[in-house]
């Protein structure tokens, strides 16, 4: 199975999600909106569209991770 890094998982779903105005956002883990937004998050503009955003399950919903890929770490 092919492995795919959480950077390039952001760069496929900002792409897709740029003809929307929108954009994947990650929030640092010492920062005092984190237990808010979540690691990662959506925005259009300044506005938060969507907070504690699931990338792998939101990824294969707007198609941009195929079935066989793995999500990793590194």
């Amino acid at each position: 199975m092919p492995n795919i890094t959480e950077n390039a998982l952001v760069k496929r779903i900002n792409r897709q999600l740029s003809s929307y105005g929108q954009r994947v956002r990650r929030c640092a883990h010492n920062s005092p909106w984190f237990s808010e937004l979540g690691r990662i998050y959506v925005c259009e503009g300044n506005r938060v569209t969507a907070k504690h955003f699931d990338l792998e399950f939101n990824a294969r919903e707007l198609g941009v991770m195929k079935d066989s890929e793995v999500l990793t770490e590194a």
